[in-house]
């Protein structure tokens, strides 16, 4: 099985950015043969857990 795993700089609350993100990873890893990709806790909403 490939695995990937992704790491990236999300937008707090950017939603429409944040999905068009993930989206571009996913293509990318569909490229490769991926079979399972896994991205950062809360990297749709851009929650920021800091104040």
């Amino acid at each position: 099985m490939n695995v990937a795993s992704v790491q990236f700089q999300h937008r707090a609350g950017d939603k429409p950015y944040n999905l068009l993100v993930v989206r571009q990873f996913v293509q990318q890893a569909a490229n490769q043969e991926v079979e399972l990709i896994v991205f950062p806790e809360c990297c749709l909403s851009g929650y920021w857990h800091l104040r």
